[in-house]
């Protein structure tokens, strides 16, 4: 829960915490929902890049790595105005953000996977998703309750520095030693291969993406 955390509390920080400010600031609901999605948008293609902490370095090196880029962004975010003349850095910001926390959490999980014991992956899962929730409160909830009381400086930068904090947990997890079979190559080509199959040649994968144009062709209307 404390390591999986980060992962949530970014996106409660971004649909929350910005998205409040930036009414506060006037902008329009078309802007500040382009940040959310923006946010959203690594998360929604991050199994391009899932081989990467498999099958390069320690799970441990890439969540602690993610973790110092994440704190740095939100940072960073807190340095920049809300406004519309600033919308391409925060959008910048986030969306690298975004990217770095999608190995934060591919981090996490190989760590699950790989450690608790198969009787206690149905628990560990549960606290994982409790950490991705309450994260979500924490980064959006705590972050505005301390914007509107010491600034929106002040404010971020706590919660990043807060969430940075939450890679002590690492010292209680053990990773142990694996064997990588294969090459980093052919393991993108798998990727590729399992996509291929599970939109063309599965029923559920075809009415999956049927449901999804339909879901979004009305949503546009």
């Amino acid at each position: 829960m404390l390591l999986f955390l980060p992962f949530g509390a970014t996106s409660g920080f971004v649909s929350v915490t910005i998205g409040y400010l930036a009414k506060q600031q006037g902008l329009g609901d078309a802007a500040i929902a382009g940040l959310v999605a923006i946010n959203t948008l690594p998360h929604t293609f991050k199994f391009f890049w899932s081989p990467l902490p498999d099958m390069t370095f320690s799970r441990r090196s890439w969540y602690l790595v993610s973790n110092v880029v994440s704190t740095i962004t939100l940072i960073g975010l807190a340095f920049v105005p809300i406004r519309n003349d600033t919308m391409q850095m925060l959008r910048t910001l986030i969306v690298l953000n975004s990217a770095a926390i999608t190995f934060l959490g591919m981090a996490v999980e190989g760590l699950l996977a790989h450690v608790v014991t198969n009787e206690e992956r149905g628990v560990a899962s549960g606290w994982l998703q409790a950490g991705n929730l309450g994260g979500a409160g924490l980064g959006g909830g705590l972050a505005l309750f301390l914007a509107q009381r010491i600034g929106a400086q002040a404010a971020f930068t706590t919660v990043a520095v807060a969430l940075l904090g939450c890679s002590i947990g690492l010292k209680f997890v053990p990773e142990p030693r694996l064997p990588r079979d294969g090459r980093l190559g052919e393991a993108f080509l798998s990727v590729l291969q399992d996509l291929k199959e599970t939109i063309f040649q599965s029923r559920a994968g075809l009415l999956r993406l049927a449901r999804s144009r339909f879901t979004r062709a009305c949503a546009s209307r």
